[in-house]
């Protein structure tokens, strides 16, 4: 019973299916507002049941489980996608209702489960997030992340780190023009020897997206409208979604050229329930991001926090003046948190 409110996005999905067969396919785009407005009632986590949460969501036998049994509905989800494209011709209205709730589907669950699942020592597991990632458009996502991302967060050799007063207009053309130069091996950054084998898998994965876009072209142009959409929008989405979780914190140097080990205030976290359970636990960022799991029970602080739901955070990145109005400040505190210890 423990692990079903991880379901949550499974039923949210289910919902907007029913709806689309149900002729209210306007209906769609208010789904995730509507859900957001519980954000107040389920309240956020004391420490102590954030660090119970986190363990039990990355060790249980039962999250586990509900994570392939997700993984698999939404790539069947985007199966079902094109199945119905392909078979109804929706009118303009419809059809941007429809590809907008998607797309923020996608980009709020699937995504946010891939991002768990690449992580994962199921194999099945890892195999699901390449599958869903291609089917919208995130070619890169696996190598940058695992490789580059956590390797070096909170530097300037991690295009992912968002830098203090930089908006998030300014993060996106530099970060993924960076990342994508990183990822077609432009600049050399992967591990050796493992780099050529990295290498060679982004350019496999980016191909089989244009072949997808390719076939959809000559499929359907619905399915085609579909997938070039998502495949722009997720990825930007998904991008701000990485801007707010380590905006403004950097890891200082310890002695010339050598850097300090990731700890916990290089990520910010949001401590609210219902972030926690649409998002695959994803916004409860700062112990992922460590090298080593730490004795959870001992932790008295688990990293700075958000003042606001996951997805509140997320549109107020958008507008860059109420960003750093809320931000800087927070920022600011962290690092003379640091200063006074």
């Amino acid at each position: 019973m423990r692990a079903i409110p991880y379901l949550i996005p499974v039923l949210v999905t289910s919902v907007f299916v029913a709806l689309v067969y149900a002729g209210l396919v306007w209906a769609g785009p208010f789904l995730l507002p509507v859900l957001g407005m519980l954000n107040r009632y389920c309240g956020r986590f004391t420490l102590p049941e954030l660090i119970t949460e986190y363990a039990y969501f990355h060790h249980s036998p039962h999250t586990s489980a509900v994570r392939t049994f997700s993984a698999f509905f939404f790539t069947g989800f985007n199966a079902w996608i094109c199945c119905y494209l392909s078979a109804n011709v929706l009118e303009i209205p419809e059809l941007m209702a429809f590809l907008y709730s998607v797309v923020i589907l996608n980009s709020n669950f699937a995504i946010s489960l891939s991002h768990e699942l690449m992580h994962s020592g199921k194999k099945i597991d890892r195999w699901m997030a390449t599958c869903i990632l291609l089917l919208n458009g995130f070619f890169y996502l696996e190598s940058d992340h695992l490789y580059i991302h956590h390797r070096y967060v909170g530097t300037e050799r991690d295009p992912a780190s968002a830098l203090p007063g930089e908006n998030v207009y300014r993060y996106l053309f530099r970060s993924i023009r960076s990342r994508i130069k990183m990822v077609f091996g432009l600049t050399r950054i992967f591990p050796d020897p493992r780099a050529r084998r990295i290498i060679q898998g982004n350019y496999a994965r980016f191909l089989l997206c244009i072949l997808l876009l390719i076939f959809a072209f000559r499929w359907d142009k619905q399915v085609f409208s579909w997938l070039l959409v998502q495949y722009l929008a997720v990825t930007l989405i998904y991008e701000v979604i990485t801007y707010i979780q380590h905006y403004g914190l950097r890891r200082a140097y310890t002695a010339p050229g050598k850097i300090e080990d990731v700890d916990l205030h290089h990520s910010w976290n949001c401590n609210y329930r219902l972030s926690a359970y649409l998002y695959f636990m994803m916004p409860v960022h700062a112990i992922h991001h460590l090298r080593n799991e730490p004795e959870l029970e001992k932790l008295t602080w688990a990293g700075p926090v958000f003042p606001y739901p996951f997805a509140q955070m997320v549109t107020m990145a958008l507008i860059p003046s109420a960003w750093f109005k809320t931000m800087n400040e927070r920022v600011n505190e962290v690092e003379k948190k640091l200063s006074d210890l």
